[in-house]
């Protein structure tokens, strides 16, 4: 279920009712297969979330290691399901000059860090929800062009 936004709120009755009112203006609930989906899973957590959090552990430090070997340290995560580092020094801080070269040269998407923002510039984020064969293959390229 990465990228599906699921939520509950309690507290305030006042605050729930004017958060109700502008929930309804921007969007209207999600799907009822998500909701009985993310029900399943944390009726299930104890059982679903150790295997998934190791084969993010494990992308996470595969990443981690051929960004290393590029030439491009990273620190790790404790949690997440990105990797989010700088900016190899040759682009000068610009994500999306480091993102289209990267998509030129190398064939490989990553997310440059200016669309979260304008602090963002100066870092990109590599997702770990692709499967290991394809991250792989994505780290092959990327060391195959690092350093030139």
């Amino acid at each position: 279920m990465t990228g599906w936004r699921v939520g509950c709120v309690v507290g305030n009755p006042s605050a729930i009712k004017a958060l109700k009112t502008v929930k309804d203006n921007i969007d209207n609930g999600f799907m009822r297969g998500i909701q009985f989906a993310a029900a399943a899973a944390l009726d299930n957590m104890e059982s679903l979330v150790p295997p998934i959090n190791a084969v993010y552990k494990r992308r996470r430090d595969m990443v981690a290691a051929a960004l290393a070997e590029a030439g491009w340290p990273v620190e790790v995560p404790k949690a997440t399901i990105y990797i989010w580092a700088p900016v190899p020094e040759k682009y000068n801080g610009s994500s999306a000059a480091f993102a289209e070269d990267l998509l030129e040269k190398a064939g490989v998407v990553i997310t440059p860090g200016r669309g979260y923002g304008v602090t963002g510039d100066g870092f990109y984020r590599i997702s770990l929800t692709y499967p290991d064969d394809v991250i792989q293959e994505a780290l092959d390229r990327i060391r195959s062009i690092a350093g030139k």
